[in-house]
């Protein structure tokens, strides 16, 4: 059976996704986004057991401001007033064995409180968040601001391309704990300071400063379904529990994709929002579409670590316990470079490289208003084939080193949930359950990633492994908006 043909079709509705079939859909094309999970939203989801909803991967948003850049995105799908976003000020609270610091939003606040620390850096730290909003202007604010964001004159993106964090931080400063302060959130690109771009890392950091942070009420889930809907108003259909097997290719360009249970639907553009390699090297069957040195950029991207999540359901009265809405990073004195390199060589996680913790019923404060709180605790790790033999283990010294925040609280879970990067590699098809998709080193990011645009005709991608991509919601949000400019340009 056919369901006859549509101008677009969408593989996968992740965040990317979604954006880029809202606004083709508004503009009045024929589209459909099938996702394979049973609702959309990818990492961007949540997920219930018993009495709680657990976000399964996104904690905090960027860009939900008045004037943010996920704001006028929302504003354009027209769903911006459908969602009720709560700022989180202080973001983040980083906590060493010796030493902690909370981090506003604001940057002059945080510039001062540095400064107070560490006054013999005082000069260096202006000059250093100078610096970094620059960047941030030129990589995200111009692009998007421009009238053809393929045309702007950026060129801190042409000073910085080639370097790491680490490189900027050691250019700037001589302190070794102000540089393990300002390192101390690699977690969110998943590559520690000496191997994420110096671009990369200045976007997620200075996102949160510039664009602030938020958490939706309801829960994470909450943004892809308000997407879903808008999308269907405007005519889109959206197909869940239906996995692409394969895109059609017909003369020199796509033609349709075939589903998992052999159906086969047309279309004049294809764009897919699935991991790039998954897409270009299994989606795709036949090589003989691209070029061999185009394949082997792809075949030889690496991925970023993937990550070990411990929800759980807590019967603890937290608010008494002088906890805030932010993010917390518990960190020991370990050197984040040495163990990057041991978890991706396939260390086990030991607890020495630290861990994220999340507490969103804290955040939103519509969830469990009867002392019933959730806790979220993440560690990135490599992927092992033999995970359900120690996750019980590695989940234990996670609660271990959160109970740092929380003490007692091994005795407070009344629901405990395991995610490995085995359950993330089922979930999203990311290769060994990559957080991030592609690495962003600087030999892999903005011009040395897959271009939103593939050389394939009518092929179109999405999602954190493109040009327009890196992680996060805002990145996703931005790759599926400049792709639906792009498809629409195209056909004028």
């Amino acid at each position: 059976m056919s369901l006859g043909k549509y101008d677009v079709i969408i593989i996968g509705a992740g965040i990317g996704g979604l954006v880029c079939g809202a606004l083709l859909a508004k503009k009045g094309l024929r589209v459909l986004i099938l996702e394979k999970n049973s609702k959309p939203g990818g990492y961007c989801s949540s997920f219930k057991r018993d009495d709680f909803i657990f976000d399964a991967c996104v904690h905090s948003i960027s860009g939900c401001g008045e004037n943010g850049i996920l704001s006028e995105i929302l504003k354009e799908i027209g769903i911006k007033d459908r969602i009720k976003f709560y700022s989180i000020d202080p973001y983040d609270k980083v906590i060493f064995p010796d030493i902690s610091i909370s981090i506003p939003q604001d940057i002059e606040e945080y510039i001062q409180k540095l400064c107070g620390m560490f006054p013999e850096e005082s000069v260096a730290i202006c000059d250093y968040f100078k610096e970094l909003a620059a960047i941030f202007r030129n990589m995200v604010e111009i692009p998007f601001r421009a009238k053809d964001f393929l045309k702007v004159d950026v060129p801190k993106i042409f000073k910085y391309r080639n370097q790491t964090f680490k490189d900027i931080l050691d250019r700037c400063f001589r302190n070794q704990k102000l540089k393990k302060i300002l390192g101390s959130q690699w977690g969110y690109a998943g590559l520690s300071p000496s191997y994420v771009s110096a671009l990369y890392m200045t976007i997620v950091l200075m996102s949160y400063h510039i664009e602030g942070a938020f958490y939706p009420e309801g829960g994470v889930q909450v943004l892809p379904d308000s997407i879903s809907k808008r999308f269907l108003e405007f005519g889109g259909e959206l197909r869940v529990n239906s996995l692409v097997e394969k895109i059609i290719v017909k003369d020199n360009g796509v033609s349709g994709i075939g589903l998992q249970d052999k159906e086969e639907i047309s279309a004049d553009i294809i764009v897919s929002n699935a991991d790039a390699k998954v897409t270009l090297l299994q989606l795709i069957k036949n090589d003989n579409v691209f070029s061999k040195r185009y394949l082997q950029m792809i075949r030889t991207m690496k991925e970023t670590p993937s990550a070990f999540c411990v929800y759980l359901g807590v019967d603890m009265d937290l608010k008494g316990r002088e906890l805030g809405k932010c993010n917390y990073w518990i960190h020991d004195n370990c050197d984040y470079d040495i163990y990057y390199r041991y978890i991706m060589s396939g260390g086990e996680i030991d607890g020495r490289g630290g861990i994220f913790v999340s507490v969103p019923s804290l955040k939103d404060p519509r969830v469990f208003s009867t002392g019933k709180h959730i806790v979220s605790l993440v560690s990135l790790t490599s992927y092992y084939n033999d995970w359900d033999k120690i996750k019980d283990r590695v989940a234990d010294i996670l609660i271990k080193k959160a109970s740092q925040l929380f003490p007692g609280l091994v005795g407070y879970i009344i629901k405990k949930e395991i995610a490995t990067p085995k359950t993330l590699q089922r979930f999203t098809l990311s290769p060994e359950g990559a957080m991030y998709g592609f690495a962003s080193t600087p030999e892999q990011f903005l011009m040395y990633r897959p271009k939103n645009k593939s050389p394939l005709e009518r092929l179109y991608l999405v999602g954190q492994s493109t040009y327009y991509g890196g992680g996060g919601v805002l990145g996703a949000a931005l790759s599926g908006y400049f792709t639906s400019k792009m498809i629409i340009n195209s056909l004028n």
